[in-house]
């Protein structure tokens, strides 16, 4: 009897394991996915600096010509990392929303740890790029975090039907 109980608690560790392992290799997929179809890795902060301030004997003029470059500089950064931004939301969210609808229409042929795996994974980039991009004020980026939520609510009310149903 007390091997049994052991094997169950083991079997339960396997299924975690299992499902945990799917969904984190998942996740860093699309993201790669992502940076692969979306080209040039846009990062965070812009080197607009160079050596302005390293300069010796710099004239009011040249130090607001350098400061104006600066300016420049930072709002082109800043348009494309927002682009960017925007490119990476929009392809974490199809390869999202892919996932969950072959998970809604095929979820009887798929095994059901790698399904909950697939979910959960789908489920964390859906939290991962919407706490990255809450600032975003994209149309189309909000549409798409929408459509996932309701496709996620969708699997899970399917999948406790069919549960309750057995």
């Amino acid at each position: 009897m007390k091997n049994k109980e052991s094997s169950k608690g083991l079997d339960l560790v396997k299924k975690i394991g299992y499902i945990l392992i799917i969904m984190l290799i998942f996740t860093p997929l699309s993201f790669l996915l992502s940076n692969t179809l979306n080209g040039e890795i846009v990062n965070e902060y812009p080197d607009c600096y160079g050596n302005n301030f390293y300069e010796q004997n710099v004239t009011p003029e040249m130090e607001k010509i350098n400061q104006d470059e600066i300016n420049k500089c930072e709002l082109e950064h800043e348009e494309k990392y927002d682009e960017y931004n925007n490119e990476q939301f929009i392809t974490i969210s199809i390869i999202s929303i892919i996932t969950i609808l072959i998970l809604l229409f095929f979820s009887n042929q798929i095994v059901s740890l790698i399904a909950y795996g697939l979910f959960f994974g789908s489920a964390l980039n859906t939290i991962i790029i919407i706490m990255k991009e809450s600032g975003t004020s994209s149309l189309l980026a909000s549409s798409l975090g929408i459509g996932i939520f309701i496709l996620l609510i969708i699997f899970i009310n399917k999948n406790i039907k069919e549960h309750s149903s057995k």
